[in-house]
C-alpha cells in the first residue's frame, strides 16, 4: 500500500513539475522615498518622517531545467526540491529620518546620525512558493 502511495505521489509531482510555468523576473527600484507628514499633507509646514527605501531588488531563482528521464530517475525527496518557485528580496540602505519641516528635508543631503530614527540597514529575504 505504501509503495502505491509513493508511486502516485511521485507521478503527481512529476506532472506538476513538467507542466508548471516558470517566470524569471528581476525588478529593481532605486531610491523610492515615502514622505509621511505629521499634518497629513505637505501643504502644511510641520514635522515629517521620510522612509528611504534605498534600493529594492526582487529576483526569481530559476533552477536548471531537467529532462523527463532525469526527473524519472529522481527520488520523491529530490523531486520535492524542484517543486518550489524561489524568490530573493534584497533591501539595501533602508532608513528612516525625522525632520522639523519640509525645507529641512529638501535640503538634507547628509548621512549624519542625529536625524536617523532607523539607521541604514540591509535585509535579504528568501521566499519559496510550492507549485
Amino acid at each position: 500500500y505504501s509503495d502505491q502511495l509513493k508511486t502516485q505521489g511521485k507521478s503527481g509531482m512529476l506532472y506538476a513539475i513538467e507542466k508548471r510555468q516558470v517566470v524569471d523576473i528581476t525588478v529593481t527600484l532605486s531610491a523610492p522615498k515615502v514622505v509621511i507628514p505629521e499634518a497629513g499633507s505637505l501643504d502644511h509646514d510641520g514635522p515629517l518622517m521620510v522612509a528611504d527605501l534605498g534600493r529594492l531588488v526582487l529576483t526569481t531563482q530559476v533552477g536548471e531545467m531537467r529532462s523527463e528521464q532525469e526527473l524519472l530517475s529522481m527520488s520523491l525527496a529530490e523531486l520535492e526540491e524542484h517543486a518550489y518557485d524561489n524568490y530573493i528580496l534584497n533591501l539595501e540602505n533602508f532608513h528612516l529620518k525625522m525632520f522639523a519641516n519640509k525645507s529641512e528635508w529638501e535640503n538634507d543631503f547628509s548621512m549624519t546620525l542625529d536625524s536617523f530614527v532607523l539607521y541604514p540597514i540591509k535585509l535579504d529575504v528568501s521566499l519559496a512558493v510550492s507549485i
